[in-house]
């Protein structure tokens, strides 16, 4: 449940006061701590649901961002995932059903802050205006304790071959991004699923201001990629979507853009890049065991639904062609081979410009 504010209810009530100890900017003039953005694609599969949402703790609970935008939640990986202690520290937005629009959707988009040193507020899911798939862009007005506030949006975007629709929705978002108020918030940032593929989509074109933050540290993409949906790194990828098996699938579905008055972004990476060590009876089998098998099907409170909907397929497929759990073959090292999600994550630092600083401390 969540309420009238549309954050969820565990956290509602923790947004007013931050202890000083936490400000953003060291109270002896130092440097600034960087402002860390994550946002990962978690997969909507059941496949090892329990143990992908606690390797994906794991990954927030080590670099600790001070915003988090996830994609593909359901219900089931949501209480998977807020069982463990290293969510406790973040506010989190509502599921669309607790939203300001009323509809649910099967999986979705949310977005937590990093409560002792953030605030979010102005919550707002939009669905996209073309979107056959329930897509939205769920967007927020960030507040680091002294710093200036940042405008910034997640989305998952159109899946398939629908590259119009996904330039569309680019276009949309950040227009939205762009325009909202108050125009006294000078910096804004989207990240999210994509779905990008340039062999399909072309080369994104951002609007004027806009700045894609990997390219800004990694302007040779050939040399950095950034693969975040990558079958030769991603073993549990290569084993379970024949889609990306057969097409070598390396793509940078997962992205953040920027458009940055008082922040520059100092830092990008990709998170979530190893494998779930194997369970210790999973290391000692010699041979697959059929009842170590994930149930063939996914459910969740609004009910049970196919394992892999069909019109979830990613960018390219003619339906998502993930092996369900009766199809997996394969001996024991095999079956231990997971990863927290079919993507992999990608983690963004921002710090303050020098004069932002210089005004934080009454320069």
């Amino acid at each position: 449940m969540a309420n009238n504010l549309g954050f969820a209810d565990s956290a509602s009530a923790q947004l007013s006061s931050m202890p000083a100890s936490s400000t953003a900017v060291a109270a002896d003039g130092g440097a600034t701590e960087p402002l860390r953005c994550l946002t990962l694609n978690i997969w909507f599969s059941s496949h090892q649901l329990e143990r992908r949402m606690a390797a994906i703790s794991s990954i927030i609970s080590t670099h600790q961002p001070h915003v988090i935008a996830l994609q593909e939640m359901t219900d089931d990986h949501w209480a998977a995932l807020n069982s463990h202690a290293s969510l406790s520290p973040y506010t989190w937005t509502a599921p669309p059903s607790g939203g300001s629009t009323g509809w649910e959707q099967d999986y979705y988009t949310m977005m937590g802050v990093l409560r002792d040193c953030c605030t979010i507020q102005s919550i707002i899911r939009r669905p996209f205006q073309n979107s056959g798939m329930d897509r939205d862009l769920l967007s927020a007005i960030v507040k680091p304790w002294t710093l200036p506030a940042l405008r910034i949006g997640t989305s998952h975007l159109e899946s398939l071959n629908l590259a119009r629709q996904r330039r569309e929705q680019m276009n949309e978002a950040l227009s939205v991004l762009s325009a909202a108020e108050p125009e006294t918030i000078e910096d804004a940032m989207w990240c999210g699923d994509s779905n990008i593929n340039e062999a399909v989509d072309g080369i994104a074109q951002l609007p004027r201001g806009w700045k894609d933050a990997w390219l800004e540290i990694h302007p040779d993409s050939t040399a950095v990629p950034g693969f975040t949906f990558d079958v030769e790194r991603n073993g549990m990828l290569h084993r379970l979507d024949r889609w990306a098996r057969s097409n070598a699938a390396r793509l940078r579905f997962d992205r953040f853009w920027v458009r940055l008055a008082n922040y520059r972004v100092v830092g990008a990476a990709l998170v979530g890049t190893e494998r779930i060590p194997p369970l210790a009876a999973d290391a000692a089998r010699s041979d697959f065991d059929a009842s170590a098998k994930p149930p063939a099907v996914m459910t969740n409170s609004k009910g049970t639904i196919s394992h892999e909907p069909q019109h979830l397929a990613g960018v390219g497929r003619p339906a998502l062609e993930v092996l369900l759990p009766s199809e997996e073959q394969g001996p024991a090292s095999d079956f231990a081979d997971w990863w927290p999600s079919d993507h992999f994550g990608l983690l963004v630092t921002l710090l303050p410009k020098s004069s932002v600083l210089a005004g934080a401390h009454g320069e």
